[in-house]
């Protein structure tokens, strides 16, 4: 299988996720129990997640072992993201330094679309050998593998590449939460505002920075619980990147021309790219991407939630031109997935990379 492996440093990523998960039924003696036992409610996800992993063990314990059991290209990419979670990531930590890695596996399909199991769980030892070589390659302390999403890239020729994007960080205590609200008298510098024609008055920190940690605590990243016994994974993981000049209606922070040489940026533009930075993760990047926020349906045909277990704001510019063409932005990289439990009984150890 093809192998291509990239990894970036991305500073001050946290993640983590809100409460919104399995329902939960306390057992007969919870109301003199302390700590009662919880029995969590099973998705179809997790349930799918449950037979991959046992496929896998199967096969660890009997390499020799071969079938002609065949499941679905989306069933085998979600599969590989969703077991990897499953078994390795911590998403409830907060993280402050992150680097994300991204690679990719190939896998053979046939004419209806499917893919052998076998190769699906060959591809899965892959993608974790893969994410532990980037993993152990890192000289961050205290790390842990935050969330790890997965998409088909290419398919043709009878293989489909599906590719890995994932993010680990360094293990930190959770910032003081900010007010959320800039004083217009004030000035925050962008990222590079060293090359820029202005002083900011505050000059601790970037902007970008300063309305990532804000909109995290909007977020409540970080916020959950966990019973006992469980692990919380994130599911059927999706990453979306978007700047304002990728995206010119979201009203996120631009400069072009000769304006991106001024660099300071003011307690109102703050304010206001702050809320347009949360229209456009809780909003208009759920759209593109076709997921809810909220949930939706009954019963059976019941949609978890999705939450955003991710948020990247970093700067970026293009100052290779002094014309029209240059510029100075905001990018969001945001991480978005269905938040569930699983039965750490059920995965197979350890859990660690």
């Amino acid at each position: 299988m093809r192998k291509n492996i990239f990894i970036a440093l991305a500073a001050l990523m946290t993640l983590a996720v809100s409460c919104k998960k399995n329902n939960i039924e306390k057992t007969d003696n919870a109301g003199t129990d302390p700590n009662p036992a919880v029995v969590l409610e099973q998705s179809p996800d997790i349930t799918r997640i449950i037979k991959f992993n046992n496929d896998v063990k199967l096969r660890r314990e009997n390499p020799e072992l071969k079938t002609r059991e065949v499941i679905t290209l989306d069933e085998a990419k979600d599969n590989i993201a969703d077991l990897f979670n499953a078994v390795y990531g911590e998403p409830t930590e907060y993280y402050g330094e992150t680097e994300r890695a991204e690679f990719s596996v190939t896998l053979t399909v046939d004419a209806d679309g499917n893919v052998l199991l076998d190769d699906a769980v060959a591809a899965y030892e892959e993608a974790v050998e893969l994410a532990r070589e980037s993993y152990h390659a890192s000289t961050l302390e205290n790390k842990g593998y935050i969330c790890m999403s997965a998409t088909v890239e290419q398919q043709r020729g009878g293989t489909a590449e599906v590719k890995l994007n994932g993010v680990f960080g360094k293990k930190t205590a959770a910032p003081t939460a900010a007010e959320g609200y800039f004083d217009e008298y004030e000035s925050w510098p962008y990222k590079f505002h060293a090359d820029g024609d202005c002083e900011p008055t505050i000059d601790y920190t970037g902007a970008d920075d300063t309305l990532q940690t804000v909109m995290r605590n909007r977020l409540r990243l970080g916020n959950n619980a966990i019973p006992a016994g469980y692990r919380a994974t994130v599911v059927r993981g999706k990453s979306y990147t978007f700047d304002g000049l990728t995206e010119p209606l979201w009203g996120l922070f631009i400069r072009t021309g000769e304006y991106a040489n001024y660099t300071c940026i003011s307690g109102n533009e703050m304010n206001m790219y702050l809320e347009n930075g949360m229209n456009a993760v809780t909003t208009l990047a759920p759209e593109r991407l076709g997921i809810s926020l909220t949930g939706g349906g009954n019963g059976p045909a019941y949609q978890y939630p999705y939450e955003v277990v991710n948020l990247e704001i970093t700067g970026g510019n293009d100052k290779q031109h002094r014309d029209e063409n240059q510029y100075i932005l905001h990018r969001y990289v945001v991480s978005y997935g269905q938040v569930q439990y699983v039965s750490q009984a059920q995965l197979q150890g350890p859990n660690d990379l």
